[in-house]
């Protein structure tokens, strides 16, 4: 195995990291995912079943819940809790907001392995077009 790396030139090596790197990526998201997993009907429904009478202390209860679940979903409905005094266009501002915050989370590094995914082909080939021709520079 070692011999076939070795055959395959220099460029090897930038393949070799660039398949390094999207799988750091891989094994980063699938755990932050896994970490994120939450019932959202499950979750939504302990809120609902905590604020049936729409109390001070119902409500504390439920930023509580918010608090202890991580997740998005949890953070979108905290932000909907935290801004119930408001009107209903306000709150949904404020979730819209929220999400927006969120967003960026949930896409961290799928830029970059799209990139590796672009790349590392091409990488491929053009090792092949130096193995076979005089025109490659490393």
């Amino acid at each position: 195995m070692i011999e076939l790396f070795l055959k395959g030139g220099p460029l090897m090596y930038f393949i070799l990291a660039a398949s390094i790197t999207g799988l750091a990526i891989i094994i980063e998201r699938f755990f932050y995912f896994q970490r994120l997993k939450v019932n959202a009907e499950n979750f939504l429904l302990k809120i609902k079943n905590i604020l049936r009478s729409n109390t001070a202390v119902e409500r504390e209860s439920a930023l509580k819940l918010c608090e202890q679940t991580e997740s998005p979903i949890s953070a979108l409905i905290k932000v909907g809790l935290e801004k119930s005094s408001l009107d209903t266009r306000d709150i949904e501002e404020a979730i819209k907001a929220e999400a927006q915050k969120e967003i960026p989370k949930i896409e961290k590094r799928i830029g970059m392995l799209g990139t590796v995914g672009s790349v590392s082909p091409l990488l491929g080939l053009l090792g092949t077009f130096c193995r076979h021709s005089l025109y490659c520079i490393l």
